[in-house]
């Protein structure tokens, strides 16, 4: 239903924007990367558990589109598709706090929008958190291979 009603979302779908300027920039500088195809928390989750560490989100960090913002604002449910869904070919990745300027900086050059979501944690699993700190379920596990 609201693919009918948000074709914008459909485009995106149909034709992703891989991040594949930004990238190989990452060589060398992120501790870990990889593409947001499986959901973002499905995602992470393969990244804390290949490197044995956890990670918290902060909900209101995770940058939304115009149309996403208005969906989950009417229907707050909806907050599970951005947690849960895949296919975005966004890049998430990990980076040493000193390494925050020369990410922005190498951004910003090729014209790519990052957001910092949150923080790796020394306990495992992905937390997401809202405005005032609780947890956030998650119900929607992402894309699942096997």
């Amino acid at each position: 239903e609201a693919l009918q009603h948000y074709p914008n979302l459909l485009e995106r779908y149909i034709l992703p924007q891989p991040r594949v300027a930004l990238g190989p920039l990452l060589i060398d500088i992120a501790t870990s990367c990889i593409d947001i195809s499986d959901g973002l928390c499905a995602d992470l989750n393969q990244i804390c558990e290949a490197s044995q560490v956890g990670a918290e989100i902060k909900q209101a960090a995770i940058p939304l589109s115009l149309i996403a913002k208005k969906l989950v604002k009417n229907n707050k449910n909806n907050w599970q598709y951005v947690l849960g869904g895949g296919d975005d070919y966004e890049l998430l990745f990990t980076a040493n706090k000193n390494k925050r300027k020369v990410i922005k900086k190498l951004a910003n050059q090729i014209g790519v929008p990052i957001s910092r979501l949150g923080s790796i944690k020394t306990a495992g699993g992905v937390l997401v958190l809202n405005k005032t700190g609780d947890l956030v379920p998650v119900d929607v596990q992402g894309w699942k291979h096997f």
